[in-house]
């Protein structure tokens, strides 16, 4: 069974804070809303905060999206269009 907290963000800089009042065990990210450059604030955020896992999601594969998921050491990827239960697989996996 999963706590699912929902929260919509501006900027890196909001998660962090949002993260600061309470560090998540995993952090599902829209790779589709970091931009290359912003890549490394997002590997700096997994290094404040070591214990939480990452996971992208992205509308298809693609090599920036790849990328991006090496440079910021996310524990994997999944697809927005994946079914509940290939979704609940990727979450499993995580944890």
């Amino acid at each position: 069974m999963y706590q699912v907290e929902y929260a919509e963000m501006n900027s890196i800089s909001d998660l962090e804070a949002c993260c600061r009042q309470q560090a998540p065990r995993l952090l599902l990210v829209d790779i589709a809303l970091i931009s290359p450059e912003r890549v490394n604030k997002l590997d700096d955020l997994r290094r404040r905060f070591p214990a939480t896992d990452w996971l992208l999601g992205w509308e298809e594969p693609s090599m920036l999206g790849l990328d991006a998921a090496i440079r910021s050491q996310a524990r994997g990827c999944v697809e927005w269009t994946a079914s509940a239960e290939q979704f609940a697989q990727s979450l499993d996996a995580v944890l």
